[in-house]
């Protein structure tokens, strides 16, 4: 049951953190064309002065529009995101709407990311919580195989003495009868014993077996998650410079525009450049917020 839960509630974190990554692309988009709104008006200024072709004002509204097709699919997203939190919380679609309309930024990770974690963490995980449980259940099964070799009988009530006397020897004969008929039957019972024996050592090697594969598939998937947390952090590092770079390279290129030093392609170019890594770096921030997640579920799946 707490493994069904974790899961459950992994699923909605990745939602929830999904659905606020593609609000942070849509705000990015929004700005984006905003920007380039005010280029159009710039260049639509200079074409009716005469100081830009036809041909730079196609571009810039083309880029406009361009930019513009991008806001549909990103609000698509963001509803289907809400409705997806509400169906895992149990509620119909749209029983969120307002709760989760307002935009906010992408939740971040207050704690230090392990980088490796112990057995006894994996441990905890169902599947391997199991998988142990089928193993000691096992080698218990080995001990009544080798406890079957031996008879179980009881004293108490067999023996018995009379004041007359006598009666003692001949309840001793029954006695010493009823444990050879025993022993005899644990001798020559057709190797049944033997063969229940090998059974439950051949099921405690295969419970062994069984254990330690979800002891390596746990590790390797934890592993994977942490390789991938530690490749977003350092993507986050380089995506980060690039919007900075191409932020400065944007402003540069616009002021060289409006003094007629460069053509109005590099400032498309430069202006899609920016968009482009800004872009990159909100579905990169989105994905490492995930993969935390994603961590937690691989530290304990719940397993049907």
């Amino acid at each position: 049951l707490k493994g069904i839960v974790l899961g459950v509630s992994s699923d909605i974190a990745s939602a929830y953190l999904g659905m606020r990554g593609s609000q942070r692309q849509l705000d990015l988009l929004r700005q984006s064309v905003v920007l380039q709104e005010k280029t159009l008006a710039i260049v639509s200024s200079r074409f009716a002065s005469g100081l830009a072709p036809e041909l730079d004002l196609l571009r810039a509204e083309a880029s406009v529009q361009g930019l513009r097709a991008g806001v549909p699919p990103l609000e698509e997203d963001i509803r289907n995101f809400r409705n997806r939190i509400a169906r895992l919380a149990g509620a119909y679609p749209g029983h969120y709407e307002q709760l989760l309309a307002p935009h906010r930024p992408i939740p971040g990770y207050g704690s230090a990311v392990p980088q490796v974690l112990p057995l006894d963490v994996l441990s905890t995980r169902a599947d391997v919580r199991l998988a142990e449980a089928k193993l000691k259940q096992a080698i218990a099964e080995i001990g009544v195989a080798e406890a079957d070799y031996y008879p179980a009988f009881r004293l108490r009530g067999v023996l018995g003495i009379s004041a007359a006397g006598g009666g003692g020897a001949s309840g001793a004969s029954v006695l010493i009868g009823t444990l050879s008929a025993l022993v005899t039957q644990v001798l020559a019972d057709g190797g049944v014993r033997d063969a229940n024996l090998e059974i439950a050592r051949a099921r405690a090697d295969a419970a062994l077996a069984e254990y330690e594969l979800a002891l390596r598939t746990a590790t390797e998937e934890v592993e994977a998650v942490l390789a991938a947390i530690r490749s977003s952090g350092l993507r986050q590092v380089s995506l980060e410079r690039a919007v900075r770079s191409s932020q400065r390279s944007f402003t540069q290129i616009e002021t060289l525009y409006q003094q007629g030093l460069i053509s109005f392609l590099d400032v498309v170019d430069a202006q899609r450049v920016l968009a482009d890594a800004e872009q990159d770096l909100a579905r990169e921030r989105t994905n490492y917020a995930t993969q935390i997640a994603v961590l937690f579920r691989a530290l304990a799946p719940a397993r049907g």
